[in-house]
């Protein structure tokens, strides 16, 4: 998994957007991208192993909407890639 944190880290960096590491209910596990400061998560996805937030914004830990994405997929914990440090956090 650390070449996949490395391409996130390059992807926030270069492009400003939050990205994802998730499990679609297929089984495949993929990199998403979203805005400058959220992820709309489809409905396929069933687990989200990491996501990144933009380098430009203060690194402040995970969001409201992180936990809320959490709560909506059933999961206690997940990882935050910010600023280049990798963290837990759980609901």
């Amino acid at each position: 998994m650390g070449d996949l944190l490395n391409e996130l880290k390059q992807l926030t960096f270069t492009g400003g957007k939050e990205h994802a590491i998730v499990k679609l209910s297929n089984g495949k596990r993929v990199i998403v991208s979203g805005a400058h400061k959220a992820i709309q998560l489809s409905e396929d996805v069933n687990y989200l192993y990491v996501h990144t937030h933009p380098y430009d914004v203060n690194a402040l830990g995970p969001s409201g909407a992180d936990y809320n994405a959490l709560k909506a997929l059933g999961q206690a914990s997940s990882y935050l890639l910010e600023h280049g440090s990798l963290s837990k956090f759980r609901r």
